[in-house]
C-alpha cells in the first residue's frame, strides 16, 4: 500500500500522479517500466517516489487496488440491493466481470493484470490477500442459506475455488481463445456441477 505521505497529498496532486502511473503502465511492457519513467511522467523528484511507495511492486499493487475499488463497491451494492444468495451471485459474476472489462474506466489496467498472471510477480494468492476487505464485506452481505451446514472455512475454500475458475475463464476471453458466450456456457455448467453434484446432472 502507498505510504501516508502519498495518501495525505492534496486530491489534485494524488490524481495527477495516478494518471501518470496509469499512462506509463498502459504504454510500456511491464518489465521495462522504471521509477525514472514514473517520476518523469508525473513531474516529481525521484526521492518523492520513495516517499510515496516502497518500490515499483508496491506501486503496482496500489494501481490494481485503485482500479478495482469502485467496481468492488458496486458489486457489494448489487448483492445488498438484490439480496443475492451465494450461488445467485456466483452465477452472475462472470458476465459482470466481462462487462467490467468492456465498459469500465479502469478496465484496460485490470485487463493487463488479469491477462498475464506473471505481471510484476502478480499471482492469484497475492491478489486474494489484497482483496481481503472485499471478501470480508462479501461474506457479511451474501445470503449463505444454501450452504447451511458448511463452516465459514469451507465456504471460503469453495468461494476461492470457484473464483479461480472464473478468473481462468476471464483470461480465456481476454486472450481471445473463446468468446464470452462460450465461456459463460462452460462457467454455468461448472456452477451447476458444484451446486447439484455431477452424478445428479449426468442423470438429468
Amino acid at each position: 500500500m502507498p505510504k501516508e505521505t502519498f495518501l495525505n497529498l492534496p486530491e489534485t496532486k494524488r490524481s495527477s500522479i495516478m494518471e501518470a502511473i496509469q499512462t506509463i503502465f498502459l504504454e510500456k511492457p511491464n518489465g521495462r517500466i522504471s521509477v525514472s519513467d514514473i517520476v518523469k511522467k508525473a513531474d516529481i523528484p525521484r526521492g518523492s517516489f520513495y516517499m510515496y511507495f516502497d518500490d515499483l511492486e508496491d506501486m503496482f499493487d496500489y494501481l490494481l487496488d485503485f482500479s478495482l475499488m469502485a467496481y468492488e463497491q458496486e458489486e457489494l451494492e448489487r448483492i445488498v440491493s438484490k439480496k443475492m444468495t451465494f450461488f445467485e451471485y456466483m452465477e452472475s459474476a462472470l458476465s459482470k466481470d466481462i462487462e467490467f472489462f468492456q465498459n469500465y474506466p479502469h478496465q484496460k489496467i485490470v485487463s493487463k493484470f488479469m491477462s498475464n498472471t506473471h505481471v510484476n510477480n502478480f499471482d492469484y494468492d497475492r491478489y486474494l490477500r489484497r482483496r481481503h476487505s472485499f471478501y470480508a464485506n462479501f461474506f457479511m452481505q451474501i445470503d449463505r442459506s444454501e450452504l447451511e451446514g458448511l463452516s465459514d472455512e469451507r465456504i471460503m475454500y469453495l468461494y476461492n475455488f470457484m473464483i479461480q475458475f472464473k478468473m481462468q475463464m476471464v483470461q480465456t476471453v481476454l486472450r481471445g481463445r473463446l468468446t464470452a458466450e462460450q465461456v459463460c456456457d462452460e462457467y454455468h455448467w461448472f456452477i451447476k456441477i458444484i451446486k447439484q453434484g455431477l452424478i445428479n446432472i449426468e442423470h438429468e
